[in-house]
């Protein structure tokens, strides 16, 4: 699902790119709509990737689409994860990015998903 041979076969936003060099670049992505999760790390025996299971539900990549419609989604790329301060890259099949906040005294994380560019609102989306 995903990659293959270290290349990416799913759907990836459109970017452009602004700057590039030898350690990174500076990219301009299109609009897009996401799917996401806010959660306490602790539902998931303390995984900040515990919600992936629930966003995989959404989509109907493990089995029936657990959203509106019932209406499955295809697997895009990034897999974008957020906890509060710097970032680190997460061993799945797309880049994840880190950033963490807090809520209620408890460290939480949000997981987005990138829905496939059909979706042009978030009033599309199943």
């Amino acid at each position: 699902m995903g990659m293959v041979l270290g290349r990416i076969t799913v759907e990836t936003p459109e970017y452009e790119v602004i700057q590039s060099s030898n350690d990174y670049e500076i990219r301009k992505y299109a609009p897009s709509v996401l799917a996401e999760v806010t959660y306490d790390p602790s539902q998931f025996d303390g995984k900040k990737d515990g919600g992936f299971m629930v966003l995989a539900n959404y989509i109907g990549a493990l089995g029936n689409p657990q959203n509106t419609k019932p209406e499955k989604i295809a697997m895009t790329a990034p897999v974008i994860t957020k906890t509060g301060g710097g970032s680190e890259k997460i061993a799945m099949t797309a880049p994840v990015v880190t950033k963490e906040g807090s809520g209620e005294g408890e460290k939480m994380v949000t997981m987005q998903f990138v829905l496939p560019a059909k979706y042009k609102k978030a009033e599309e989306a199943p």
